[in-house]
């Protein structure tokens, strides 16, 4: 019998919060200044800042941006999944 998929724990992915950082730090998310912050069994917690290099004209966060910061904490979650 397989083990179930859902119980599969995402810290057991094997990565520390410092090497998932340091392997963003030269791609978008070092450009952004994404940072993991967290992971545990069933998350991946991230900050980016709200400065120049993530805002709008208007000076608003972009939700290009945003959906950046999101879709770097779903794409580490996945392959700490797999």
């Amino acid at each position: 019998m397989r083990d179930d998929p859902l119980k599969t724990f995402i810290s057991q992915g094997g990565l520390s919060l410092v090497e998932m950082n340091r392997h963003g730090a030269t791609t978008i998310n070092g450009n952004l200044g994404i940072q993991f912050t967290a992971v545990g069994p069933d998350f991946v917690c991230g900050e980016m800042p709200v400065d120049q290099r993530t805002v709008q004209p208007f000076g608003l966060l972009h939700g290009g941006a945003s959906i950046t910061l999101a879709e770097s904490l779903g794409s580490y979650a996945s392959h700490l999944l797999v």
